[in-house]
């Protein structure tokens, strides 16, 4: 009873290690802090609003503070990778897509509150995307570069919720377009490391 007792305590401790495994090394990886200004995707101009990632070669983690989006909003926000943002012509940019090791995809999806304020996080592991992901371009962050590669939030507007298809809305870049409006509205630009 008593080496029962034993092995139960072992298998327990162990099967505790091995989850808590995956985060004691994440947080032992180094990670660098950026901040980034929303800005109107068409004129530059900085809006009301920020976000900041987190970094480690491995991954990123974004939080987005915005405030003065559309009211009851459905928005859609997309990854713009340069993993190689040397390749750039003078920064990274719109006259950039397209270069090699670009990637454009899918991040994730909120609607605003109706006060036009909203709070998102969003992460991104380096490697292979994960499946049922819109894949505009490219195949996402490459390994070992998420503090190398420079890397750009697009938050588009997909209008108001419409009642039963906002699953559509909030998870593909012309989600009901045809129904409602849709515009990149804002990003945010973070430079490389």
């Amino acid at each position: 009873m008593k080496i029962r007792k034993i092995l139960c305590a072992f298998a327990i401790t162990g099967l505790a290690m091995a989850i808590a495994a995956p985060s004691v090394a994440l947080a032992a990886a180094p990670s660098t802090f950026q901040v980034s200004n929303i800005v109107d995707f068409e004129t530059g101009v900085p809006g009301a609003g920020s976000g900041t990632m987190t970094r480690t070669k491995k991954a990123v983690w974004v939080d987005i503070n915005a405030a003065d989006l559309s009211a009851n909003t459905v928005y859609t926000l997309w990854w713009v990778v340069w993993n190689n943002p040397n390749k750039c012509t003078d920064g990274c940019g719109e006259d950039d897509i397209g270069v090699r090791g670009n990637s454009i995809f899918y991040a994730g999806g909120f609607i605003s509150g109706d006060d036009g304020n909203a709070n998102v996080s969003v992460h991104l592991e380096a490697g292979n995307l994960r499946g049922g992901i819109q894949v505009l371009l490219g195949g996402g962050l490459d390994p070992n570069k998420g503090n190398k590669a420079e890397m750009h939030i697009i938050i588009r507007s997909h209008g108001e919720p419409v009642a039963g298809f906002v699953d559509l809305q909030i998870g593909s870049v012309e989600g009901l377009c045809d129904v409602n409006e849709c515009s990149d509205d804002y990003g945010l630009v973070f430079e490389p490391l």
